[in-house]
């Protein structure tokens, strides 16, 4: 600025106060430069501070996701997804390969499952599908090498920033690893489980110690009592039956072609009972079960357990029983009496006392098989008889007289009065009530 440049009203600034002018110009100068150095600092120290709380949270995030990842127990997917909620200040959700909803935090009704928004992040893995609206979609798939395991999806109402996006990147790729590890879990156990069951019922004698440390990380009781139920059915049972098993504190699968559950406890019509309604759960019905005498399971007592399981399970198939629980106990009368390898004997047992009933029966749909079983368990009552029929005594009575028409007078005595109770009572093992039958002709 030169002197020319300063004219007061009354004529040239004098040398001292273009001086002094200058070097207030000067200092405004640097005041203004010193306003905007701040200006640029505080914004910058926002912008950092801000960042440096978002790399906190998503860093807090990510830890937390790896604890989860890394510990004992399965998490759950409400935790999984409460911790990705936190780390970017969202509604996260967790979503299943086909795009239904597993978990979500906060629980509201913003969140929506999205099979369109899941297909698109699986065909894109490691990148981010973004939906811009009202809210900001992000959705993430949980890729592992073999196949994608579910998607990520996030609903905020600002877009997130590069950080976050990063970070939700990296969520994803801790939750692929969880899987992974989920995964060869789950292979382990399927393993452990299999080679524990096939340890218990094949060796007779006291567990070695390898054998008592895959059951001390299957977590099986070794210093209880156990029952063996063999199950009848097929591989499909056989892995249901395993499930049940282990929800009940014992093991499951198939041993040599049989289906089998290992399970803690003392009683054996309890244990099967409580197996059978699992299985009936999963499938809508029961199948034969047979459960043995409880048996120390650390003492090599489970193979003649299973045997005797199994024997059971043979003999019910051979009476005709269908979708009925017993325990070795019921059958304990009748194990001398019929090889399991001759189970044809039981049906023709069957056959020979109660045919020519059941073959009336058919014809003139009159129960006459559910009316001796009721008359003889009444001790030849004819009229408690008719009363727990519900039938009118005169229907008993000729009901009584067909049957000694079919059977012979002396149907009630001697060896056939004997082989008829035995066919009725094996016959009772079964899931077809023996009772009065609302589709017979109750007149008859």
């Amino acid at each position: 600025m030169t002197p020319d440049a300063f004219a007061g009203p009354d004529g040239d600034f004098t040398p001292d106060e273009v001086a002094a002018i200058q070097r207030f110009a000067g200092a405004a100068a640097v005041q203004r430069a010193v306003l905007t150095a701040r200006r640029e600092f505080e914004r910058t120290h926002g912008e950092l501070t801000l960042r440096l709380e978002t790399l906190e949270r998503t860093a807090s995030m990510v830890d937390a996701l790896l604890e989860l990842a890394t510990a004992t127990e399965p998490p759950l997917p409400t935790d999984v997804a409460a911790a990705v909620a936190g780390g970017l200040d969202a509604v996260a959700a967790l979503l299943d390969p086909g795009g239904r909803l597993i978990a979500a935090h906060p629980a509201v009704p913003l969140v929506a499952a999205s099979p369109e928004l899941a297909r698109r992040a699986a065909a894109d893995p490691g990148g981010v599908v973004h939906e811009a609206g009202t809210s900001h979609l992000y959705a993430v798939s949980i890729t592992t090498a073999a196949r994608a395991e579910g998607t990520i999806l996030v609903v905020r109402r600002a877009p997130l920033d590069d950080d976050e996006l990063a970070a939700l990147r990296r969520a994803a790729h801790v939750l692929a690893a969880l899987r992974v590890r989920q995964n060869a879990l789950l292979q382990a156990y399927e393993e452990l489980r299999t080679d524990l069951l096939t340890e218990l019922l094949s060796s007779r004698r006291p567990l070695a110690r390898p054998v008592r440390v895959l059951a001390e990380a299957r977590r099986f009781p070794l210093d209880r009592q156990c029952v063996v139920v063999a199950v009848d059915g097929d591989a499909a049972i056989g892995r249901v039956v395993a499930d049940a098993a282990g929800l009940l504190g014992g093991v499951g699968g198939r041993y040599d072609g049989v289906p089998v559950a290992v399970l803690p406890g003392d009683d054996p019509q309890a244990v099967v009972e409580t197996l059978a309604a699992r299985t009936r759960r999963v499938t809508g019905e029961a199948p034969r079960m047979c459960a043995s005498d409880p048996a120390g399971a650390g003492e090599g007592a489970l193979p003649e357990a299973f045997e005797a399981a199994r024997h059971g399970l043979s003999l019910l198939r051979a009476a005709g029983s269908a979708h009925r629980c017993a325990t070795t106990r019921d059958l304990a009368l009748y194990r001398p009496l019929f090889d399991p390898q001759r189970s044809g004997d039981v049906r023709e047992l069957l056959d020979a006392a109660l045919r020519p009933l059941l073959d009336y029966e058919r014809e003139h749909r009159i129960d006459l098989v559910g009316t001796v079983h009721v008359f003889l368990a009444t001790g030849g009552n004819a009229s408690q008889a008719a009363r727990r029929l519900f039938i009118h005594p005169n229907t008993m009575t000729k009901r009584l007289e067909r049957v000694a028409r079919l059977l012979g007078d002396g149907w009630q005595e001697g060896v056939d009065g004997l082989r008829l109770r035995l066919a009725l009572h094996l016959r009772s093992l079964g899931a077809e009530a023996l009772g009065p039958d609302a589709a017979y002709d109750r007149a008859g």
